[in-house]
């Protein structure tokens, strides 16, 4: 074993700390991505997702994309929204149902993920150090009592 200090990279995430937080981030993941899909120049979106279009297995307009191509893109997505972008994982969920049978209509919904990204590519996940750390748990996996109330434990570390 080796030691090799402080962390500062690893699998594709930034890790940066000062004395009071600790902020995780992938904007050089992001950049691969944007490069790999020949997205380098596109526009940034305000949003992950377009709330006008609804997406279907086949719309009977769409032509399909090559399978693969559409796979790997949302496989970059699914690790960037599982990593640090927690604000892409419902939008990057949605699309990854197509995965069988893409169309233009799913690709196109994907690029806007990136174009998203893309804007947002800056944004980090940040941990603070405020006092005790406290850890909280819903033990009934959200059930109730015969009082009505949650059974929550909590924990202070």
């Amino acid at each position: 074993m080796k030691d090799l200090g402080e962390i500062k990279h690893c699998l594709g995430i930034t890790v940066e700390r000062d004395e009071n937080k600790l902020s995780i981030h992938q904007k050089y993941s992001v950049e691969q991505i944007l490069d790999k899909f020949h997205m380098l120049n596109c526009n940034a979106a305000a949003t992950p997702m377009d709330t006008n279009v609804k997406l279907c297995r086949d719309d009977g307009v769409s032509k399909s994309v090559e399978p693969k191509h559409y796979q790997s893109l949302i496989g970059s997505l699914l690790y960037v929204a599982t990593a640090t972008r927690p604000d892409t994982a419902e939008a990057v969920g949605e699309l990854s149902k197509y995965n069988a049978h893409p169309t233009e209509a799913h690709l196109t919904a994907a690029k806007r993920v990136v174009r998203y990204i893309k804007g947002t590519c800056s944004a980090k996940i940040s941990y603070h150090r405020t006092g005790d750390l406290q850890g909280y748990s819903d033990s009934s996996w959200a059930g109730t009592w015969t009082t009505g109330c949650p059974l929550q434990a909590m924990c202070t570390l």
